[in-house]
C-alpha cells in the first residue's frame, strides 16, 4: 500500500498552485436510462463561443460522442440537443467553433458506435478545445471528439452525450491528452459521487482532493486481459462479503413472507441502455478462465459451500469496525475488516470487476448473486434478477464488502447505495415496505463479461484512476462529494 504525500497548497510560502481541476458530476436518474446515471459538464471550442454540452461522464469507454447542430441526430424525436425538448444537454456547433479558430474536421476518420440499447451513431472525428473544470480552467487543445450527425435509433431512449474517460491513450479526451498538452502533471484524475439523486459529487483532473476521503489511498493494479494487454480499467477482487443490517419485527410479518418469494414480485429491471453508454462487447470474455467446464465447476463449488453452512460463512476478523464519518456514511477505513461477515463465496477465477462510472447497475457474478439473495433471504432467478428485501435489512451498517489484493484493501459499499429510489420503484412493493436492490449477475466463468462496479461503488470510495502506473487507488470516501475541493495536490 502507499501513502501519498502532501503537496504544499496555496498560501505564503506555496510556489504554485497545483494542476487540478474540479468539475461537478451530478446523480441523475431515470425510468428510460436508470438509477445511476453520472452526468457532467464540459466546454467545447474556445471562448468566446465556448459550447457547454451535459454528457455521461464514463470510464467504462474512451470516445467523447457529442451530437452535431442541426444534424439527423438533433432532429430525432427523443433528442435532447436543444429547446423544445424537455430536457437540454446541449450541442456542438462546427461553425461557430471554426470562427473562433478551435475546429478541425479529421479528414477519412470516422466513428460507429452502438449502444447498449441497440441505437446507432456514426459520424466524423474532429479535433477541438475541450474544458475539463469550472469557470474555464483545465483547458485541453486538440482533443479528438466524435460529433455524432446521423443515428439508427432503436430504442426510445434520450439521446445522451457521453464523455468518456476510459484507459485509451490515443481517444477521446483521456489522461494522456490532458498531460501532453501540460494541463495536468500526469496522467490521472480522482472520481467520488454521489447517492443521492440529483445531488452532486466531484472529479479532480490531474490529482485529489484529499478532504474527501479518510486514510491512506490503497493501491491496486490494473488486470491484464487474456492477450496480456491493458485495455480497461479492470481490477480483481478477491473475496466479496456481505455485512447483514437489521433483521427487525417487520421482517417476521408479510415484508418478510413477501420476500421470501410470497405475494409480491419486483418488477424484472432493464434498463435499456444496459451496462454503460459506450460500444458493445467491451469487457466481454477477455479476463480469466471460460467455458461451460469452468462453471460447472462452479456451480458444484457453491452448491457444497450451500450444503455445508446454508448460504452462511461468517468471518470473525479482528480490528475495529468502523463507519465513515460525513453525510454519505461511506464506509469503513481499508483493512479494517468486520464482524460478523457472511462470506458470498467469490471463485477468485470471477474476480475480475470493470470500474464503470457510466454503468447502469452493479453487477457480481451469478453464484455470487445468489449467495447475496440467500443471505438477505431473498429470491434469485436470471429471468427475474434479485427478489425485494424487507427496506430495514439496508439500512445502518449494512453493505457489501469487495476486497482485493488478497484481502489487503476493503471497500465497503452501504447496501443504502444501492437501493432503488422511491422515485423508481414499484409502488406495490413499497407500501408493503419491501425495497430493490439494483445489481445483476454475470454468468459464472466470464462468460457474459466482468463484474461491474458502477455510481453506488464510487459514492462509498473515493477512487484515483492512475494510467502512468496502471493502477487505481481507493479510499473510504467522507463528507459532501460536492463542496468546493479543500485539499488540492497533483497526483504524483
Amino acid at each position: 500500500m502507499k501513502h501519498l504525500p502532501l503537496l504544499l497548497l496555496a498560501g505564503e510560502a506555496a510556489t504554485a498552485q497545483p494542476r487540478v481541476f474540479q468539475n461537478l458530476v451530478q446523480h441523475f436518474e431515470s425510468a428510460e436510462m436508470g438509477p445511476f446515471i453520472p452526468f457532467v459538464e464540459l466546454g467545447f471550442g474556445a471562448a468566446p463561443a465556448l459550447q457547454p454540452i451535459t454528457g455521461i461522464f464514463d470510464t467504462g469507454s474512451s470516445d467523447t460522442i457529442v451530437p452535431e447542430a442541426g444534424s439527423e441526430v438533433c432532429q430525432q424525436a427523443r433528442q435532447q440537443c436543444t429547446a423544445p425538448a424537455p430536457v437540454v444537454l446541449g450541442q456542438f456547433d462546427p461553425a461557430a467553433a471554426a470562427a473562433a479558430g478551435d475546429f478541425r474536421r479529421l479528414d477519412g476518420q470516422r466513428f460507429n458506435a452502438t449502444f447498449g440499447g441497440g441505437d446507432q451513431y456514426d459520424g466524423d472525428y474532429i479535433k477541438t478545445s475541450v474544458v475539463l473544470g469550472q469557470d474555464g480552467q483545465g483547458r485541453v487543445a486538440g482533443a479528438q471528439v466524435a460529433l455524432a450527425s446521423h443515428s439508427e435509433p432503436r430504442t426510445e431512449l434520450p439521446q445522451v452525450p457521453v464523455f468518456g474517460l476510459g484507459s485509451d491513450p490515443e481517444r477521446g479526451i483521456g489522461e494522456a491528452k490532458m498531460k501532453d498538452a501540460g494541463v495536468t502533471k500526469g496522467q490521472a484524475y480522482s472520481v467520488v459521487l454521489n447517492p443521492t439523486p440529483l445531488g452532486n459529487g466531484s472529479v479532480f483532473f490531474g490529482g485529489i482532493d484529499r478532504a474527501k476521503f479518510e486514510g491512506e489511498l490503497n493501491e491496486v493494479p490494473l488486470a491484464k486481459n487474456k492477450r496480456g494487454e491493458l485495455p480497461e480499467f479492470v481490477v480483481k477482487m478477491s473475496s466479496v462479503a456481505l455485512v447483514p443490517g437489521a433483521r427487525d419485527a417487520a421482517n417476521n410479518g408479510s415484508a418478510r413472507r413477501d420476500a421470501d418469494g410470497g405475494s409480491r414480485r419486483a418488477k424484472r429491471m432493464s434498463w435499456k441502455r444496459g451496462v454503460g453508454a459506450r460500444r458493445l462487447g467491451t469487457a466481454k470474455n477477455t479476463y480469466g478462465p471460460q467455458g461451460a467446464a469452468r462453471r460447472e465447476v462452479g456451480e458444484r463449488r457453491l452448491a457444497m459451500r450451500n450444503k455445508r453452512s446454508d448460504g452462511y460463512h461468517k468471518k470473525n476478523r479482528n480490528g475495529d469496525k468502523k463507519n465513515g464519518n460525513g453525510n454519505s456514511n461511506n464506509g469503513s477505513n481499508a483493512c479494517n475488516g468486520s464482524k460478523n461477515e457472511i462470506n458470498l463465496g467469490l471463485d477468485p477465477r470471477d474476480g475480475f470487476i470493470l470500474m464503470d462510472t457510466g454503468g447502469v447497475e452493479m453487477a457480481l457474478p451469478a453464484h455470487v448473486v445468489s449467495a447475496l439473495a440467500q443471505a438477505l433471504g431473498t429470491s434469485f432467478s436470471e429471468d427475474d434478477g434479485l427478489g425485494p428485501v424487507p427496506c430495514g435489512q439496508l439500512e445502518g451498517d449494512a453493505a457489501l464488502i469487495m476486497r482485493f489484493q488478497d484481502d489487503a484493501v476493503e471497500t465497503r459499499v452501504p447496501l443504502a447505495h444501492m437501493r432503488l429510489s422511491a422515485a423508481l420503484a414499484d409502488p406495490a412493493l413499497t407500501s408493503d415496505g419491501l425495497c430493490q436492490l439494483v445489481v445483476r449477475a454475470v454468468a459464472d466463468g466470464g462468460g457474459e463479461g466482468t463484474s461491474v462496479a458502477t455510481l453506488p461503488f464510487f459514492a462509498a470510495v473515493y477512487t484515483v484512476f492512475d494510467l502512468d502506473g496502471n493502477r487505481l487507488f481507493f479510499a473510504p470516501a467522507k463528507g459532501d462529494p460536492g463542496a468546493p475541493a479543500a485539499q488540492l495536490e497533483e497526483f504524483p
